[in-house]
């Protein structure tokens, strides 16, 4: 029988058989993805030969593999080698004994949970996850008063809540698979929704779109620990270039969308190296609207002013400049950064907006040292690391399970290499790790792990060539 003219093609890219949309099969990047801006990918095809297989050859291994090939180290057992026997005056490391490795916990039955498990997890969201979103304990809070009103008319937006909120219970039931799969099956079901949107965009559903790309953004930064939160960046940068600036600032929706996105491609640009920066920003540009960097007083979206999310910003412009270095132009981002209070009167609010100040300042020293030389300009960095040592240890202590400013942690860590800072630096992590768990905080760790290991070993080497050749892209706040 000849097969039908019309017969639906099986060869199409994931992303089309996902949305249930047409695809051109075009490679490596189909029409469709092209002008929607995401990323395309296509199944590869396992062929399997069916000659020369037989099914009654069984091989066994007739030797014990020697101890060297287990791969179990000292660290995954949580043992430290270097600490000393208090029983003996000896210098040299020893090893501690282990006398039984606890035994692998099966995953646990569900928790009773009401029947209606949707208006659980919707009162979760109301209740614990909108406050974690944001750096201030405060009653305004745009991830209720925006987001809450809006996703009774938004189908989109309502499962994305309903799939962060059930995220989020994972981590207090970590054992358990019931969460997992909710979490799966309302990011999938949003996902769907939100792309059926971007297909048919119009500004009428602007505010729609936007909030539930910023809540699935959200929700793979804290699920997966890895860069798929970067095409929701992304996506946010081709909408927003279709706006004009009056538009964002006169829609309370849109102004709330733009304040979260632009303190993570910032940050994000920060942590590029010169080609990367150059690449994500000739391609996905955010728009950056003047009057809104203006304001001085600190953002509880932002943990800090927009003035001093400029100021880092334009750190990294000039950074990246292909001219030399005017220092002239150091100079200007020297009086604009040291005319800044960045005070309010949340305590947590405060302790995040005074950590940003002290680490753009060692930021600042770091990277425009000759140049801040040739115009007699000093900045006593020894001074801000430990105010900023400090202030880690007072938001670590905080109760408010608030957003942490780890773009902080990590500028720290790359501007000073002294051990003791390195055990600090290491030892704030692993709070905000307990404190914060299945956050972007455990990624950065290894991250700056590894930075230490090869700039140990290649001392010199720019962090952000290393961020580059293992493709890291980190959430930072």
């Amino acid at each position: 029988m000849t097969k039908s003219k019309n017969q639906r093609s099986r060869g199409g890219c994931i992303s089309c058989k996902h949305r249930k949309k047409k695809c051109n099969e075009v490679k490596p990047t189909c029409g469709t993805c092209e002008r929607m801006g995401i990323t395309c990918q296509y199944v590869k095809k396992l062929y399997w030969n069916d000659t020369n297989q037989s099914s009654n050859r069984h091989y066994t291994i007739r030797t014990v593999p020697p101890k060297f090939f287990l791969t179990t180290t000292v660290e995954d057992m949580k043992l430290n080698t270097r600490l000393q026997n208090p029983n003996n005056n000896s210098t040299m490391p020893y090893r501690l004994k282990v006398d039984s490795v606890p035994k692998q916990e099966h995953p646990q039955e569900a928790p009773n949970l009401n029947p209606n498990i949707e208006s659980d997890l919707f009162d979760h969201y109301v209740e614990v996850v909108s406050k974690k979103k944001v750096f201030g304990n405060l009653q305004l809070n745009g991830f209720r008063s925006i987001i809450i009103p809006h996703c009774i008319t938004s189908p989109s937006l309502f499962q994305s809540i309903i799939a962060i909120s059930a995220s989020d219970l994972i981590r207090r039931y970590p054992t358990h698979t019931y969460f997992s799969k909710l979490t799966t099956k309302y990011k999938n079901e949003a996902i769907n929704l939100m792309y059926n949107l971007l297909d048919d965009f119009g500004k009428e559903r602007i505010d729609e779109i936007v909030t539930s790309i910023l809540i699935l953004c959200s929700l793979e930064i804290g699920e997966d620990l890895n860069s798929n939160w970067v095409n929701y960046l992304k996506q946010s940068c081709l909408i927003f270039s279709t706006l004009n600036d009056e538009d964002i600032l006169q829609s309370e929706v849109l102004l709330f969308c733009y304040r979260y996105f632009i303190l993570r491609y910032i940050l994000l640009l920060s942590s590029l190296n010169r080609l990367e920066y150059f690449y994500f920003t000739n391609n996905f540009p955010m728009k950056f609207i003047d009057t809104f960097f203006k304001d001085d007083s600190v953002d509880y979206m932002l943990g800090c002013s927009p003035k001093l999310i400029q100021i880092i910003g334009d750190i990294t412009r000039l950074k990246n400049n292909d001219d030399s270095i005017d220092p002239s132009q150091v100079g200007e981002i020297y009086d604009a950064l040291f005319a800044l209070r960045e005070e309010h009167e949340d305590l947590k609010l405060n302790f995040c907006s005074q950590l940003y100040l002290h680490t753009v300042k060692i930021h600042l020293a770091s990277t425009f040292e000759s140049q801040l030389n040739s115009l007699h300009l000093t900045i006593d960095t020894e001074f801000h690391v430990q105010e900023v040592l400090k202030i880690f240890q007072n938001i670590t202590n905080y109760e408010s399970p608030t957003l942490f400013p780890t773009w902080c942690i990590l500028i720290l860590s790359v501007c000073n290499y002294n051990v003791f800072i390195r055990h600090q630096v290491l030892d704030t992590c692993v709070r905000v790790e307990k404190n914060w768990p299945r956050s972007s905080a455990t990624l950065l760790k290894g991250s700056i792990q590894v930075i230490w290991k090869i700039r140990d070993l290649t001392p010199g080497m720019d962090w952000r060539d290393i961020f580059s050749s293992l493709n890291i892209k980190l959430c930072l706040t």
